[in-house]
């Protein structure tokens, strides 16, 4: 199980204890902290959309990195859960709040509400132990079974991937042959071709967001049935991907998934046809003007 802390650094010292209680679960934890990098935006966002846990440790200080990390896994889905780190801090920073869905005029916590050390290791145990019990529920009496639906299940995480590499080749072949298809349309001191290829601009930025979200939920996908292969391979002798991500996190901290590298291939897409687009209707506005 994966989990990302956010915190202030001049919490660290207390921060360190909380992870020693929280690898205390389980040898299977694996805990990504972001100190005094460089790069640290790309490389939270890697492993938040890796991790299973986001948890916010909350002291006396707020911050922007805080809230960027806190959006950010927001934005691709988590729930973060908050653990106060001493007693008497107070979730006051504006920035932790947002428009309540439906009472406009109400402030809401963004993140999840404040629980205790003992309910966020009960939560954790409690979700590691379901998988556990759901996925072994009928006993394990035959491991030469479990060894071909472990094969199943692997062969179906690879087929996911054909699939994901074959959608991103199909798109990267369409958007790249639409590119020079508006150029030639701009060429053209005509109104009605300039106005459609602001409307083909458009609908090519849809497409992308919908070719982003789609890689995306294949990666979320991917990362649901490694969690399973890994809670399998504790029925195994031998444990393979659960080392792998560990001598991976330890011999290297700049690896990024292929999800993370591919989405950033329709996002230059979409910059790209955001700019075909103001300029084919700024070149359309002046025609008819």
């Amino acid at each position: 199980m994966k989990l990302f802390i956010c915190y202030k650094g001049e919490d660290y010292d207390r921060v360190v204890q909380t992870m020693n209680t929280l690898r205390d679960i389980s040898p299977d934890i694996q805990i990504s902290i972001i100190r005094n990098a460089k790069n640290w935006k790309s490389l939270s966002k890697s492993h938040i959309t890796k991790a299973d846990y986001v948890i916010y440790l909350a002291g006396h200080v707020y911050s922007d990195n805080i809230d960027w990390e806190i959006d950010t896994a927001i934005k691709y889905g988590h729930k973060v859960r908050c653990v106060k780190l001493y007693d008497d801090v107070q979730l006051t920073d504006s920035r932790l709040f947002k428009q309540d869905t439906f009472d406009k005029s109400k402030q809401t916590l963004k993140i999840e509400e404040p629980i205790t050390m003992d309910q966020l290791v009960n939560l954790i145990k409690g979700d590691s132990a379901y998988l556990t019990k759901k996925l072994f529920e009928s006993g394990v009496e035959d491991n030469n079974l479990l060894v071909e639906q472990y094969k199943v299940l692997l062969s179906t995480s690879e087929s996911l991937i054909e699939r994901r590499q074959k959608l991103t080749t199909t798109y990267l072949s369409i958007f790249s042959v639409m590119l020079p298809v508006l150029s030639a349309m701009l060429t053209f001191e005509q109104a009605f071709l300039q106005l459609g290829a602001f409307f083909v601009s458009a609908i090519c930025i849809i497409l992308c967001l919908s070719w982003r979200g789609t890689i995306i939920s294949y990666g979320k996908s991917n990362l649901a049935k490694f969690a399973i292969l890994e809670e399998m391979e504790k029925q195994l002798p031998v444990a393979m991907f659960a080392s792998e991500w560990l001598v991976l996190n330890r011999i290297t901290t700049r690896y990024k998934s292929f999800t993370n590298r591919e989405t950033t291939i329709p996002v230059i897409f979409i910059a790209i046809y955001t700019i075909f687009a103001v300029l084919s209707l700024v070149l359309f506005i002046i025609n008819i003007v």
